[in-house]
């Protein structure tokens, strides 16, 4: 019998789930639990960035950010790179499972995730560079604290390892560091201004994991995966209900 597959749009009234259906992610483990412990790293990369802007700007922060740009090759022109690699653990976090990698959150889950820390970290950044003008050190304009390419590089980070475990997070990491040193050796933030960007967005991503589920319940949205019979086809399909 030919499969295909089919994705349904509609309310659960609609499309009701078979009753010998197992939905994917059944099987797998409830998701750990919120701990406090989750919030240490973001603590202390905000507040040792918030400190190192406010008290040691001149004796710490600055000395530390020169040193990195210093590394670059004199008349070296500076390529971008981080204005995609940014992304890449975003990117990481919503499509792996795609790649095989298993994971205990849905797609819907996950796009959830990600829309709720952009929004958080992008509204926080944005609020501290207005209210707390710092003149970037190439002298392009006053929003250098905190980085915002930082916030999305470590939010998306933290989200794969949320999602898919340590081993995979470490990958994450490893590409959110790289965003924040390319950041400061490009003399587009100071060691501060990363600092707290890497917290904000390590923050925002567990307050957006945080809130999943009583966003879902607010608005009453679940997934399900079940068997179908095609109406025209008459083909058995796997479909996919996202209800109201």
């Amino acid at each position: 019998m030919l499969l295909c597959l089919c994705v349904v749009l509609g309310a659960r009234a609609q499309y009701a789930p078979a009753a010998d259906s197992t939905a994917r992610y059944a099987s797998y483990k409830q998701k750990p639990e919120l701990k406090f412990s989750s919030f240490v790293a973001p603590a202390v990369l905000i507040g040792s960035g918030s400190l190192l802007h406010c008290l040691s700007h001149d004796a710490v922060d600055l000395r530390m950010t020169n040193a990195i740009a210093t590394l670059k090759p004199y008349g070296t022109k500076n390529v971008y790179i981080e204005e995609v690699l940014q992304y890449l653990p975003l990117a990481a976090s919503l499509g792996l499972e795609y790649l095989g990698v298993e994971t205990q959150y849905s797609i819907l889950d996950r796009g959830m995730d990600a829309l709720v820390g952009v929004a958080l970290l992008t509204a926080t950044t944005k609020t501290l560079k207005a209210c707390v003008p710092t003149l970037r050190p190439n002298g392009s304009d006053d929003k250098s604290f905190p980085s915002g390419h930082s916030a999305v590089a470590f939010a998306g980070a933290e989200l794969v390892r949320l999602q898919y475990g340590n081993a995979w997070g470490a990958a994450a990491y490893g590409t959110a560091a790289l965003v924040a040193y390319l950041r400061v050796f490009h003399s587009e933030h100071w060691m501060s201004d990363v600092l707290l960007g890497a917290g904000i967005g390590i923050l925002s991503a567990h307050l957006g994991d945080l809130v999943l589920s009583p966003l879902k319940s607010l608005f009453h949205i679940n997934t399900g995966i079940y068997v179908k019979m095609d109406s025209v086809s008459g083909a058995v399909c796997p479909a996919l209900a996202f209800n109201f």
